[in-house]
């Protein structure tokens, strides 16, 4: 860890690690972000900074129980069309249908 922070400026610019001693892994539509703990007594814990607010909320005791309570979701789009969606042969993901897409089986 100590190398992350030799690496960059952001152990010397940035707010959330010189005051709360974390480091933002991931960010969210609220400000802030998903951060993990670096002191003693928050070290590897999950927490949600809200940045506008200045608020801080524990989300997990470490990465892998924070990981287990995702869920992953489609955004409701509203020109959407879930129908759209297939997955190639041996593919584990989705893809969405270009509009000059043409289905392979024959009719």
């Amino acid at each position: 860890m100590k190398e992350l922070f030799d690496d960059n400026d952001y152990s010397k610019n940035n707010e959330i690690l010189i005051n709360y001693n974390l480091i933002r892994i991931g960010t969210v539509s609220i400000g802030g972000g998903v951060c993990i703990g670096t002191g003693n007594e928050n070290l590897d814990k999950i927490y949600l900074y809200i940045g506008d607010e200045k608020k801080i909320v524990h989300l997990s005791n470490d990465i892998f129980n924070f990981l287990k309570t995702l869920r992953f979701e489609i955004d409701d789009f509203n020109d959407f069309d879930k129908n759209s969606l297939y997955k190639n042969w041996n593919e584990d993901f989705w893809r969405i249908k270009p509009p000059d897409f043409r289905d392979a089986r024959p009719y």
